[in-house]
């Protein structure tokens, strides 16, 4: 193949529309969904669509350990007048991928960001509080195994609202109370990645088809159709997050997050750096 006719694949490739199956939604509502399974994981979701693009990991567990996911979305977007189609397209693309969604608040929170938690005795402080109470509420209602959360310089300014607040629920859970915490990159690299999760092509694809569910968010971008080259630019930068690391085979695609747990009120990242390949058992890393 001559790179013209490579170069001219790809930006085909990138502007495709993609098929979507003939689905029914979820419900989601501020009921908690049941809880079926003995394992479960949450993901704190800054917009409707967050859960797919940084769902791969989640997906595995509920794929490959049977693991309950939930999806806590944090924000419906800036847009009112796009809440309630946005909420909609979410219900979709949670059908497509198994997941449980389950709402904060009727149309979820707004002014997620850091400036709203800064001054303590602010109005802005005040109502940031009472949204980390039913963060806190709601993680205790489902125990989660493991959260997903972006990590905090995730360059948007709701996602590193979302890791704030998802870090000041956990703060506020029982003493005793332990999760593996995941904390997930999208508009900014982590720096101090320390394990990257391989993702199989078809958990790549049933992202992709769960992220084309929201269709107003692709129609103005198709990050639906360039999400597996951001998997695979995840793999290309394995030599400089996790230099340290060794992989029993060369990977293609997958997330780079930060990875650890959450003990005795504190984060406490792993130690050990790892590749994690779409063959190995992710029991050993989730317990």
């Amino acid at each position: 193949m001559k790179a013209e006719e490579l170069v001219e694949d790809y930006m085909r490739l990138a502007g495709a529309s993609i098929d979507v199956p003939d689905i029914s939604p979820i419900s989601i509502s501020i009921d908690m969904p049941a809880k079926r399974k003995d394992k479960c994981a949450v993901i704190l979701a800054p917009h409707p669509d967050d859960e797919c693009i940084t769902g791969g990991i989640a997906l595995r567990l509920k794929q490959e350990l049977d693991w309950q996911i939930y999806v806590i979305p944090i924000t419906l977007g800036s847009d009112e007048s796009r809440k309630k189609e946005r909420l909609s397209e979410l219900s979709f693309a949670c059908a497509s991928l198994g997941f449980d969604c389950v709402l904060p608040d009727d149309m979820a929170f707004s002014d997620i960001n850091p400036d709203a938690r800064i001054n303590t005795h602010s109005k802005e402080s005040i109502s940031w509080n009472s949204k980390v109470l039913k963060i806190t509420e709601m993680l205790s209602a489902i125990s989660p195994n493991a959260v997903f959360l972006p990590h905090e310089h995730d360059g948007h300014k709701t996602h590193i609202g979302t890791h704030l607040l998802g870090m000041d629920a956990l703060g506020n859970m029982p003493h005793g109370f332990s999760c593996s915490v995941v904390m997930t990159e999208f508009w900014s690299p982590i720096k101090e990645a320390n394990a990257f999760f391989e993702l199989p092509q078809t958990v790549v694809a049933s992202l992709v088809t769960a992220l084309s569910y929201h269709k107003k968010e692709v129609a103005r971008n198709p990050f639906n159709s360039t999400l597996p080259a951001y998997f695979i630019d995840c793999a290309r930068r394995i030599e400089q997050t996790l230099p340290e690391a060794k992989a029993d085979s060369m990977v293609k695609m997958g997330q780079a997050v930060r990875f650890g747990k959450y003990l005795k009120g504190r984060f406490v990242p792993s130690a050990l750096k790892h590749i994690i390949t779409k063959n190995q058992n992710l029991t050993a890393h989730f317990s």
